[in-house]
């Protein structure tokens, strides 16, 4: 095996064969600490902290805000405790994050963490929303999704008679025209007062704007013809029998103005050669005709067919397809 996970949960004794002739044969633990006996800590600091690390282990790679530390094995948890401790004496911001279980992973995971700083009164949230806000969205949906796809299913969508170049095509939406919402972000914040922003994940811009409006306390009334389903987006849902609603949406934007602020708010995204469009505005929940009295928020779609509730995804329509068994 060239797994080192089955190998530890699986085996008491190694042996490493190299061109026919057993290089070693013992323990695991003897191996590891024969030709693995030092670990590699990679530290990259908000500004310049610290100069000299040495006392930490041996500095392999240095640079004005990073630094990469060897250190012997026995020795990782004693120095992760006095770099901890070292930090904090510096009030320097150490950040955990996200994490997850990626099996039979084949290619480099790369996981990291951001804290960005903001005056209180720049702050945007996904709750500062209020009744007759327009709702504007950016990209259109669902760029991820659709990337991810073409990706992880290439093999399956044609065999649903998607064509590969369009498969092809899909698989570059990741950075073309990509899952960052920054830009937009920050043209439209600079332009005008952004009462709240919400940018779609998994569950697709049906499940953000749910969220948003729960968060708001507001219902919504959205055009189901303003919102843009990518080409790409369209083709594959199509031949997959998925709902582009319910798809991973990342790379869009959800941003909530004052109606007077919403032209000079597209002005400001599309001058930055973004597209973004209004797909509809939030509305206090007693103003939302022919919706039945509820306990909780609703948003209603507005489209050809009349007035429908949002649909709800309890799941990723990227992960059901995924999952599902090929037939």
């Amino acid at each position: 095996s060239h797994y080192m996970q089955d190998i530890e949960e699986l085996c008491h004794r190694v042996l490493v064969i190299d061109h026919g002739k057993i290089f070693f044969d013992g323990p695991l633990a003897q191996i590891i600490d024969r030709f693995s006996g030092y670990k590699i800590l990679s530290l990259t600091f908000e500004r310049e902290a610290m100069r000299d690390l040495s006392a930490f282990g041996e500095v392999t790679e240095q640079t004005p805000v990073s630094v990469q530390l060897k250190v012997p094995r026995a020795k990782v948890t004693e120095t992760c405790r006095q770099l901890l401790e070292a930090c904090e004496a510096l009030e320097i911001e150490l950040v955990g994050g996200h994490t997850e279980i990626s099996a039979g992973l084949n290619r480099p995971l790369l996981i990291g963490a951001m804290l960005g700083q903001v005056d209180r009164d720049k702050l945007v949230r996904p709750d500062g929303a209020r009744p007759g806000d327009a709702l504007i969205l950016t990209k259109g949906i669902a760029i991820e999704g659709t990337g991810l796809l073409a990706r992880e299913a290439a093999g399956r969508l044609a065999g649903l008679g998607v064509p590969g170049e369009d498969i092809q095509s899909a698989a570059r939406y990741i950075l073309d025209p990509g899952i960052s919402v920054l830009k937009e972000a920050m043209a439209v914040c600079d332009a005008v007062r952004v009462h709240a922003m919400h940018d779609p994940t998994e569950g697709g811009v049906a499940t953000a704007l749910s969220e948003m409006a729960e968060a708001n306390n507001c219902g919504m009334l959205i055009s189901e013809d303003a919102i843009d389903v990518l080409p790409l987006t369209h083709a594959l849902c199509r031949a997959a029998s998925l709902d582009p609603l319910g798809l991973l949406a990342s790379g869009a934007l959800l941003i909530a103005v004052a109606e007077d602020d919403c032209e000079s708010a597209l002005g400001a995204i599309r001058q930055e050669g973004i597209s973004a469009g209004r797909i509809g505005s939030l509305v206090a929940w007693q103003a939302q005709p022919t919706v039945p009295p509820q306990d909780k928020v609703m948003v209603i779609m507005e489209g050809k067919h009349g007035r429908r509730p949002l649909p709800h995804f309890p799941q990723d329509e990227v992960a059901r397809f995924l999952t599902q068994p090929d037939e």
